[in-house]
C-alpha cells in the first residue's frame, strides 16, 4: 500500500502478517497517496542478507556502505539504503516465549510487548528518522492542534515533560480544538505542519482529576492491565506509567491535511516565577531553542548518523547518507523563516505547580 505521510508517498510491505497486522492498527488512518510511484520504500523483512558488503565496521555496531546506514536500535535492526529513492529496510524481532513475553509487557511503561509496540518505532524511529534524511521538512518537539472557530494552528514545544500533551489534552477534548501531533511535528519551509497520527503517550498525571479521559484509555482493556496500571503507579510514580491510545480513540476531531502554523510557544520549567507567565519571544531565541531541543531529544538516535559520516572519512569513494551538521544548518535557517511570520511565545511555569493550578490557567487562557 502507498501512504500518503508527512506529504510523501510512503510504500510499506511486508514479509510477516502479524507485523503488517500489528501496524496497521497506527497506520489505517492516513490517507491513501494519489501517486502511482513512491517517493519512499519501506518493507519489513526476516533477514537483511543482502547487505553483508561492509565497507566499514567501527564502533562494531556501526555499519557504513555506500550512501548506506545500518542501525541496530535494541534488538531492531534497520538500512537505510539512498541510492535511488530512499528505500528502507527494517528486521523486527519480536519472538519470543510466552512467559518472557508478558513478563516483559508487565514491566513496561506502557504495558505493551514488542509487537504491540511496533507503532510507536515505526513513527519514531523510520518515519521521524527518514526526515533528517530526505532534509526537505522539519522537525519540531511539540504537540499541535488547531482551533475550529478561528482556524488558529498553535505548536507548544519544549523538552520532555513540560506540559505539551497536558495542554493537547485540554484544548482538545474540554476546549473546541482537533488533534493535529502529540510530541513530533513534522513542518515545512512554508509553515505547514502534517498530521502526526502516532499514539499519543498518556502518563497517569495527565489523567488526574480528569475521569473522561481515564474511561477513554481504559475502554476495553483487561483486568490485568488495569491491574499493572495501578501497582506501577505505586511503584513508580506518576510519571513512571502510561498508555498510548489512537488519538481518534481519544479526540472527537483529528486533522488529516496540512494546516499552517499561526503561533508558537515554547513551556519552560523555571524556579524564576512562582505564577504562570507568557511573553513574547525573540524569533531568533524561538529558532536556536528549537533546534537545541530536537538535537537533544534525537542525540541517541542521530548517533548512527555521526558514526556514519565518520567512517566515510577515509575514502572518498564513499558517502555519508546523512551530514547532520548540515541538516541541521538547513533547519535553523528555516525555523527562522517560519517563525518570522508567526507569533512566539515563552510560557515559564513555576517548577512545583500543582496540575490543576496548571490546567485552570489554560483553561481560562485558552478557553
Amino acid at each position: 500500500m502507498i501512504y500518503d505521510i508527512f506529504g510523501n508517498a510512503v510504500k510499506i510491505t511486508y514479509e510477516d502478517d502479524k507485523i503488517a497486522e500489528s501496524l496497521d492498527c497506527w497506520l489505517k488512518y492516513y490517507p491513501f497517496s494519489s501517486k502511482k510511484k513512491a517517493d519512499i520504500n519501506i518493507k519489513f523483512v526476516k533477514s537483511l542478507s543482502e547487505y553483508k558488503k561492509i565497507y566499514y565496521n567501527s564502533p562494531t555496531s556501526y555499519k557504513v556502505y555506500d550512501n548506506v546506514v545500518f542501525m541496530k536500535i535494541g534488538k531492531h535492526e534497520i538500512v537505510f539504503d539512498k541510492k535511488d529513492i530512499l528505500s528502507i529496510y527494517i528486521k523486527y524481532n519480536y519472538k519470543t516465549n510466552f512467559i518472557k513475553d508478558y513478563l516483559l509487557k508487565f514491566r513496561s511503561i506502557g504495558y505493551f510487548n514488542s509487537l504491540e509496540n511496533i507503532g510507536a518505532f515505526f513513527h519514531e524511529m523510520i518515519l521521524v528518522l527518514m526526515q533528517y534524511i530526505l532534509n526537505e521538512k522539519m522537525l519540531i518537539h511539540s504537540s499541535a492542534v488547531k482551533n475550529l472557530v478561528t482556524n488558529e494552528v498553535i505548536l507548544f514545544g519544549g523538552s520532555g515533560g513540560v506540559g505539551k500533551t497536558s495542554l493537547e489534552l485540554l484544548l482538545c477534548n474540554d476546549l473546541n480544538y482537533s488533534f493535529i501531533a502529540d510530541d513530533i511535528s513534522v513542518v515545512d519551509k512554508d509553515g505547514y505542519v502534517y498530521p502526526n497520527l502516532a499514539f499519543p503517550k498518556i502518563y497517569a498525571y495527565n489523567i488526574i482529576n480528569n475521569e473522561d479521559i481515564e474511561n477513554k484509555i481504559f475502554k476495553n482493556r483487561d483486568i490485568l492491565d488495569k491491574l499493572q496500571w495501578n501497582l506501577m503507579r505505586k511503584i513508580r510514580g506518576d510519571k513512571g506509567i502510561r498508555r498510548a491510545i489512537s488519538p481518534f480513540d481519544l479526540y472527537e476531531r483529528v486533522e488529516r491535511k496540512k494546516n499552517k502554523i499561526t503561533s508558537y510557544y515554547i513551556l519552560q520549567k523555571t524556579n524564576k516565577v512562582d505564577k504562570i507567565t507568557i511573553t513574547e519571544l525573540d524569533k531568533g531565541i524561538a529558532s536556536y531553542a528549537t533546534y537545541l531541543i530536537i538535537k537533544n531529544e534525537y542525540g541517541m538516535a542521530t548517533q548512527h548518523f555521526i558514526w556514519g559520516e565518520y567512517n566515510t572519512l577515509f575514502d572518498y569513494r564513499i558517502n555519508p547518507i546523512v551530514v547532520l551538521d548540515e541538516v541541521y544548518e538547513n533547519w535553523k535557517k528555516r525555523y527562522e523563516t517560519v517563525f518570522s511570520k508567526i507569533d512566539t511565545y515563552l510560557i515559564e511555569i513555576p517548577v512545583n505547580i500543582q496540575h490543576k493550578d496548571f490546567i485552570n490557567f489554560f483553561k481560562n487562557y485558552f478557553g
